[in-house]
């Protein structure tokens, strides 16, 4: 099995583009990667919208937010979302994460609630920690490992 993702391509003035997502359980985070064939062209802006309820935070290049949903008598969740990029610039602006000419992005999401217990904030940082220290190889590799050894493919 080579594939357990979804990858998507097209071509806008003469740039080919790749988009690349898939969901990993053994890193609990959602990984998308987004390439371009020519250096610096790939600019995005990036933010968050939920209730007035929702604690939003920036830290670095990686959004926070969290809530304890259902007016206080819910689940609590939280949710981080890291943008790593190679080459142009990343600045936070209004509240929202802007990214310049960028040859590449790499976006790893990670949401833990507290429905089973545990700390959702805790774990969520656990987990994107981890991630961080994979690169999309890597986390790719074993995904992939986790689908066919799962499936028995």
């Amino acid at each position: 099995m080579n594939c357990a993702k979804v990858s998507t391509s097209f071509e806008k003035n003469g740039v080919k583009y790749k988009q690349e997502y898939f969901s990993s359980f053994p890193d609990k985070v959602m990984v998308f990667r987004y390439s371009a064939d020519k250096d610096h062209s790939i600019s995005l802006s990036a933010h968050v919208e939920r209730t007035e309820n929702t604690k939003i935070e920036w830290v670095n290049n990686t959004i926070h937010f969290s809530e304890h949903v259902g007016q206080g008598v819910g689940v609590i969740f939280h949710a981080a979302i890291d943008f790593e990029t190679k080459g142009g610039s990343t600045h936070v602006q209004d509240g929202k994460l802007v990214i310049n000419n960028a040859d590449e992005v790499l976006i790893r999401i990670a949401a833990v609630s507290n429905y089973r217990g545990g700390a959702p904030k805790t774990l969520c940082q656990q987990h994107l920690d981890a991630s961080l220290t994979l690169g999309f190889d890597e986390l790719e590799k074993r995904h992939i490992a986790t689908i066919v050894r799962c499936l028995n493919v």
